[in-house]
């Protein structure tokens, strides 16, 4: 008697608690489905369900990666992974690694959730998601900025310009939040692609796509001082819940798979989809065939958000290749017909024009050469930048050289 009174005692409580749990899994369940959660514009977009035909909920995902439901057949029925998203969050810890809870995994959909059926019953339980919370920067995102680097012509998938996400930290490191985290959409292409099929594939979505992640400075140096790509910042005036849903939604996307298409939905129209999970925001081009990053840029620009601009600010980073002809643009004259003899010949300062210029102008001469060589992509060319860097260091310290080996002087 007493052995099985001690039985009760020690599981009761472990089957109460069971029940009890699962009741209120039902209960959220039931209310969900009283609010036909399931149809819910912010549920259909955070699943990507397009209209599809062939399946009772009429729809079906454009997400092709059975790491992004939670029920079996989730893709194609709306209802069953809103019942096995809600059941999977309430699951407790089974292996003891956090980052693999569904909280951790799809947290959008727990804010979703926890916004829509927190006036119902009894809430989520908390999972604490390490790598959620280190990719968030410790909770530190304060905004998001639509990034667009002009043409590239190097990469015909770049010709209209490339659009991606910038997750701007509250924090400032004296670095200009290089280091903040970017999103990335684009193909997935396989080594070694001839060009033909690489452009067959893109066009008629031969191609999975997907959402990358890196540290902002990449971007910044790829585009801007290897590619000599323009870059302007568009940041976007959201409120903290607003960024909070885009930047837990960018989360979930990660490493997960579309199909590509390279003139309609590209990575213009999926940044579009990230942005517009705001209530009452509408920014992608209503052309059926294109969606071009200049095009989105200018419905983005001219939105607005509660009477107020969506955009708040737009900072342009210049490429290489712009600061160079802004800085031989600003030259006077005289100036410039020296920079154009010193790259044609080769020699420094050797004209009569370029005798005469002064120091200081000589020392504006040589800074826009060197701008001129950090574009040029040439081993040579690295070799005459460090013979202009020890003429400019000469001048600024005021040193003087014979004139006969200023004139003489050669590139090798």
């Amino acid at each position: 008697m007493f052995k099985h009174t001690l039985v009760l005692i020690i599981f009761f409580p472990i089957i109460s608690f069971a029940n009890t749990n699962n009741t209120g899994v039902e209960q959220r369940i039931k209310y969900a489905n009283e609010l036909r959660l399931s149809q819910h514009p912010t549920w259909i977009k955070l699943m990507h369900y397009e209209q599809g035909v062939g399946n009772s909920s009429g729809f079906i995902s454009v997400i092709h990666d059975d790491s992004f439901f939670n029920a079996k057949d989730g893709r194609f029925d709306s209802s069953a992974e809103l019942q096995a998203t809600i059941k999977a969050f309430q699951k407790p810890l089974s292996d003891g690694v956090a980052d693999n809870h569904a909280q951790c995994k799809f947290p959008a959909r727990l804010l979703c959730l926890k916004s829509i059926l927190g006036k119902g019953p009894s809430v989520f339980q908390t999972v604490r998601c390490p790598q959620y919370e280190k990719w968030t920067l410790n909770d530190s995102i304060k905004s998001v900025s639509v990034v667009y680097a002009s043409g590239f012509l190097g990469n015909p998938a770049s010709y209209y310009g490339h659009i991606l996400l910038k997750l701007n930290s509250g924090t400032f490191d004296g670095a200009e939040h290089l280091f903040d985290p970017s999103v990335n959409y684009g193909a997935i292409i396989p080594p070694g692609e001839d060009p033909i099929t690489y452009i067959a594939k893109g066009i008629l979505g031969g191609y999975d796509g997907g959402f990358s992640q890196t540290d902002y400075y990449f971007h910044n140096r790829n585009y801007g001082e290897l590619e000599l790509r323009d870059i302007w910042e568009y940041e976007i005036n959201l409120a903290q819940r607003d960024v909070d849903l885009i930047v837990a939604h960018a989360w979930e996307l990660l490493g997960k798979r579309y199909t590509y298409y390279f003139f309609k939905k590209n990575c213009a129209y999926r940044l579009a989809e990230l942005i517009e999970l705001t209530e009452g925001v509408s920014i992608l081009p209503s052309n059926q065939f294109f969606t071009l990053p200049r095009a989105l840029l200018q419905k983005l620009y001219r939105s607005q958000i509660n009477g107020k601009p969506l955009v708040s600010s737009v900072d342009f980073r210049p490429s290489r290749q712009s600061r160079f002809y802004t800085k031989f643009n600003s030259l006077l004259s005289p100036e410039r017909d020296e920079v154009r003899k010193i790259i044609e010949t080769k020699r420094t300062f050797e004209s009569e024009g370029g005798r005469a210029l002064t120091s200081e102008s000589k020392v504006r001469v040589i800074d826009t050469i060197l701008d001129y060589y950090q574009f040029a992509k040439s081993a040579e060319i690295i070799k005459k930048m460090m013979l202009m860097i020890f003429i400019r260091e000469r001048l600024l310290s005021g040193s003087s050289f014979p004139q006969a080996r200023v004139l003489m002087m050669k590139f090798p």
